[in-house]
């Protein structure tokens, strides 16, 4: 999900205009006004990772460029290679480094694992690697032992 910082999004919802994301050649996705100030938008997949301009279409008559470089990454181009450590408490936050060759810096970095999210990481290795803390499970996760999904957002969201 991307958000759109800006003003005035209600005033066009109120008038009734339709308001989408358009990334390039990829596509267009409806865009939920979420705030007189925001509008976040679903970002289309891509089978290769690679920067589309990015603009807000306006009843389908007014685009406006917002980012002349917005980049989308395939599933397959986000999949960690390796993750340090590979174990450890349930109930208690550990520092995780996973490696997959390339990051790039977007704003805040957050680590979900098992579907509870964790604190901000970052960047790090000179891009080749994201850290962050997998957040202390709840008593839930007692008797749930083995291997849980790690999921990344880029930009905070």
């Amino acid at each position: 999900v991307l958000t759109i910082a800006g003003a005035g999004f209600a005033a066009l919802l109120e008038a009734g205009l339709a308001i989408q994301c358009k990334f390039g050649i990829l596509g267009v996705t409806a865009a939920n006004v979420t705030s007189d100030g925001t509008i976040s938008c679903e970002t289309p997949s891509a089978v290769v990772p690679a920067s589309y301009p990015l603009s807000l279409v306006v009843a389908q008559e007014w685009d406006m460029q917002v980012l002349s470089s917005f980049t989308v990454y395939g599933d397959e181009a986000t999949m960690a290679g390796a993750v340090f450590p590979e174990g450890g408490a349930y109930n208690l936050q550990t520092s995780l480094t996973l490696s997959a060759g390339s990051f790039q810096e977007y704003g805040p970095i957050l680590c979900q694992v098992g579907g509870v999210v964790g604190s901000i990481g970052g960047v790090v290795d000179g891009g080749r690697s994201v850290s962050c803390n997998k957040p202390a499970l709840p008593d839930t996760f007692r008797y749930s032992t083995g291997i849980y999904p790690i999921e990344l957002s880029l930009n905070g969201q």
